[in-house]
């Protein structure tokens, strides 16, 4: 580039004759990579598990008068969908992240970079792993009544102080390498490569980040007075539904997620 090169000089060579201007993420881009449902809850964990399909059929419960879910020891033992599989890791988003974005995206929450506003990182999203439980027909059935026959089981059902119960029925697993860039000036040194971003050149730093993060589906079933109720409601499929009650759960599971080690094991 040359020591009398201007940073501007610099930056509309790149543009013109070297590389293609890549756009900073939007919004759009940022769901597209982690998409949602009233029952689809992220969670990051950093411990590595190496079989996600062991996350299905976990047991978390609201106890009443608590602000945070409580995982349950005994989990549902199911039949996995293999067509649900994921055979091969999948990239899904590739994506340029500023300060302005990182700061107003709640999922890159999950990120453990801070950025400035001369820099920026290249996040990319990976789905290491997914998986779903057989939740329908004969086989869950079966399932559900083994769970529900066991003693620690029903003691859950019929204590007055617990209220939803919900059931892991999906997992992604997903892996988030993220590397950050700073913005050229003319004169500083520093950088292997770099990047296009809007006409502006940056330049990568030492600075790279792996964050794993799972996405589960919880399937929620409201307070109930004994297990003849409860097997009544999920023979029916009587999960909460109501926007009120998805929140509410979906809020206890956050508290839960924030103030424990990990959500898969019971210890805090």
């Amino acid at each position: 580039m040359g020591g009398n090169s201007s940073t501007d000089h610099v930056n509309e060579t790149m543009s013109n004759e070297v590389a293609v201007q890549q756009p900073v993420a939007s919004l759009s881009d940022i769901k597209k990579a982690f998409p949602t449902s009233d029952t689809l809850r992220y969670v990051k964990n950093d411990t590595f598990v190496a079989d996600p399909t062991l996350i299905l059929g976990r047991i978390y419960y609201e106890k009443i008068g608590t602000d945070a879910l409580m995982p349950f020891h005994t989990s549902i033992v199911a039949s996995v969908d293999e067509k649900s599989i994921l055979k091969s890791p999948q990239t899904i988003s590739e994506l340029i992240i500023d300060s302005k974005m990182s700061a107003s995206a709640g999922f890159l929450s999950f990120v453990s970079l801070s950025v400035s506003q001369d820099e920026v990182y290249e996040l990319r999203v990976i789905n290491n792993a997914a998986a779903r439980l057989v939740d329908k027909g004969d086989q869950w059935d079966q399932a559900l009544s083994k769970w529900m026959a066991n003693p620690l089981c029903q003691q859950l059902i019929n204590n007055p102080k617990v209220g939803a119960i919900s059931i892991v029925t999906g997992v992604v697993q997903k892996y988030m390498t993220s590397k950050k860039y700073k913005k050229f000036e003319a004169g500083a040194k520093g950088g292997g490569w770099g990047v296009n971003v809007a006409g502006n050149l940056y330049l990568s730093s030492s600075e790279f980040q792996l964050d794993v993060v799972y996405g589960l589906d919880l399937v929620s079933f409201g307070r109930v007075d004994n297990v003849n109720e409860f097997a009544e409601k999920v023979a029916m499929g009587a999960m909460l539904k109501a926007p009120k009650d998805l929140v509410k759960v979906n809020n206890l599971f956050d508290k839960m997620a924030m103030s424990r080690a990990s959500i898969f094991r019971l210890s805090a």
